[in-house]
């Protein structure tokens, strides 16, 4: 088992990041056969969020079978968790070298400056 060593806490004095309230600044979709598109809202269309326990609706009838027969197992000996993140990363910044070379921004202000960059699905089981 993992452990952490507590007796020596000095080692952490010093400068750190300071903690900000999150910031989106670009996002991506995967269509129905997992294939990366960078810069696209086009997935985020069919969520909704959820309704259940909000005040003036009705509570729907919850099926935690829904879509079951129709799921898709992907590969999971594929280790590609953080490509759809760097490649958006990536296309990101080119964009916005596109936009500054047409004089719509500075060069100096296409990285994306952060101390922290994750996704939603995450940041979740940090």
């Amino acid at each position: 088992m993992a452990t952490f060593d507590f007796s020596r806490l000095d080692r952490f004095a010093g400068s750190s990041a300071s903690i900000r309230r999150p910031r989106e600044f670009t996002f991506f979709s995967y269509t129905d056969r997992h294939e990366l598109k960078p810069l696209s809202a086009e997935s985020l269309c069919s969520y909704y969020p959820p309704l259940f326990g909000a005040p003036g609706t009705q509570e729907p009838s919850i099926e935690l079978s829904a879509g079951f027969k129709s799921f898709v197992r992907r590969d999971d000996s594929v280790d590609e968790h953080l490509d759809g993140l760097l490649d958006t990363l990536q296309a990101h910044e080119e964009r916005r070298i596109d936009l500054a070379e047409a004089g719509e921004g500075k060069i100096e202000d296409v990285r994306s400056r952060a101390d922290v960059v994750t996704w939603r699905g995450m940041i979740t089981k940090v």
